[in-house]
């Protein structure tokens, strides 16, 4: 699902799509191991290195470099060849289940995810650390806050499955 791109500005690859559309993607013969653009944060799982789709999961948003691009075509949907994977941060939002900083645990994730387990979330509290917009520390996060997040997500196997850039209280 497109939810973002930056064609080149002289002779780009990418024409006729639109945010919100699906593209197939096919990583090329010459992918790159993939890349976690952790803005310093911490990082766990085992993302980083693989060079496989099926360590891609539902939930993440990923920056690819496209080498090749065919717009969509009536039903047909646009397809894509990649060879650079980066993994960026996903917003979602979720419930508190339970806060103990440094890690809070969330629940009630979009359906997209695929499940309805609680996961925990690393905060960050040195540097960089995670910032807090509608709290005043950590510490003031509480059961059934609802929350949205700008994380990285590792996936559910992985513990913690995401890394908080930020927190906001809604």
């Amino acid at each position: 699902m497109t939810n973002d791109y930056v064609p080149a500005s002289k002779s780009s690859l990418i024409s006729g799509l639109s945010l919100g559309d699906p593209v197939n993607v096919t990583l090329t013969s010459s992918v790159q191991p993939f890349l976690i653009d952790s803005k310093g944060l911490p990082i766990f799982g085992t993302f980083a290195g693989n060079t496989s789709a099926t360590n891609i999961l539902p939930g993440q948003t990923v920056a690819l470099h496209v080498t090749s691009f065919t717009a969509k075509s009536g039903t047909t949907l646009a397809s894509a060849d990649a060879d650079i994977v980066v993994l960026r941060f996903t917003r979602v939002a979720g419930s508190v289940a339970t806060p103990a900083p440094p890690i809070i645990y969330i629940q009630s994730l979009p359906p997209f995810f695929g499940q309805t387990a609680t996961n925990q979330v690393q905060l960050s509290l040195g540097t960089p650390s995670t910032y807090l917009d509608g709290y005043a520390s950590s510490g003031s996060i509480t059961a059934g806050d609802n929350i949205a997040m700008r994380a990285l997500y590792f996936g559910l196997s992985t513990v913690p499955s995401f890394t908080a850039a930020k927190i906001r209280k809604n």
